[in-house]
């Protein structure tokens, strides 16, 4: 495979045009440019390296601040600079296109992303078409509404589905879903009974195992006054959800915030799995000040200072607004005090 012969540097900062009314090279630089941008874009989130998307995240992130994407930036988010980037993903296309019998014919080699047809002998089944349910209909309304800024429609569409069809009102993830709302605009208990049935019918949502244990505390402390002191039994009730969470796909900055919180409302000795959970959650999201602020200075004060300047010292890296970088510096500083 023949790679393009325009360095990333020049894609990156440079302005696409349509080739219309252009001729001969013009064409071909813009051709091939945009063909370039696809190669990237397409091998930073599908890749093989497990890193590369959140590289990516973090390379959009910090050119969205800059003027000038320079090869320095792109080095600090990639870990590479603009050529052996460029190599090691043409490289990644030709393993791709090596056992194809038409690579020979084509420089680029064919595409990535290849879509099995059925045989002609045995046809594919055609697609049955079903009458949507209001449980699933109800559930994207209300997501819509909630995208748009409307938490009031969007409680009130599931509160009538509720009423009104007993097929929603039964089904477990309309049940997440009606539970996740009532914890953000209605009633704590109710939301509780409800995201407790929808996990027990096992539900894959972290949400849902995330906002029960935030519940929980909450209700503990509601109950008891905000300085009461988690018994053991309770600690390890309020935290099995959680941990659920923390076992499903979709990480989020919340579960290890929610971690911290629960910790700081017990007088539990931190063991090797807090220091890991705090480390993972560190490491996963270590442009995220917002979070490091929540978990690192309790981290600090439980006898783990070294780690928790180590790990704020490696957020740093990451390409940051001057307002998170200022951020992190007042964090680097207080967590050196403790």
């Amino acid at each position: 495979m023949r790679s393009p012969n325009i360095g990333l540097g020049d894609v990156f900062n440079n302005t696409f045009v349509l080739p219309e009314g252009m001729v001969g090279t013009a064409i071909q630089w813009q051709l091939t440019m945009q063909r370039e941008v696809r190669d990237f874009l397409y091998y930073s989130l599908f890749g093989p390296d497990i890193n590369t998307p959140r590289a990516f995240a973090n390379f959009v992130r910090a050119a969205a601040v800059t003027e000038k994407i320079d090869e320095t930036l792109f080095k600090s988010c990639f870990n590479a600079d603009y050529d052996e980037f460029k190599n090691r993903m043409y490289a990644y296309y030709k393993t791709l296109s090596k056992n194809d019998a038409a690579y020979d014919r084509n420089p680029w080699g064919p595409t990535g992303l290849r879509v099995a047809l059925s045989p002609s002998t045995t046809p594919a089944k055609p697609v049955e078409l079903s009458r949507s349910r209001r449980a699933d209909t109800t559930r994207i309304i209300s997501d819509w509404f909630d995208v748009c800024n409307a938490p009031a429609n969007a409680r009130a569409s599931l509160l009538k589905a509720c009423d009104e069809s007993p097929e929603a009102a039964g089904d477990p993830q309309f049940i997440a879903t009606l539970g996740l709302n009532e914890a953000r605009h209605g009633d704590r208990p109710k939301a509780i009974l409800l995201l407790e049935k929808a996990a027990r019918a096992e539900i894959t949502r972290p949400g849902i195992y995330r906002t029960l244990t935030r519940l929980y505390l909450e209700d503990a402390l509601e109950r008891k006054g905000a300085d009461y002191r988690l018994t053991a039994a309770e600690f390890r009730d309020v935290l099995a959800p959680l941990f659920i969470a923390l076992g499903l796909p979709q990480p989020n900055p919340q579960n290890y915030i929610i971690f911290a919180a629960v910790y700081e409302h017990a007088d539990i000795k931190p063991d090797t799995a807090y220091q890991n959970i705090i480390i993972e959650g560190c490491r996963s999201f270590s442009d995220n000040i917002d979070m490091l602020e929540n978990i690192l200075p309790a981290f600090a004060k439980r006898g783990f200072k070294t780690e928790a300047v180590k790990l704020a010292m490696q957020s740093a890296r990451n390409p940051l607004p001057p307002e998170k970088r200022q951020q992190l510096d007042r964090l680097i500083e207080t967590l050196r005090i403790y």
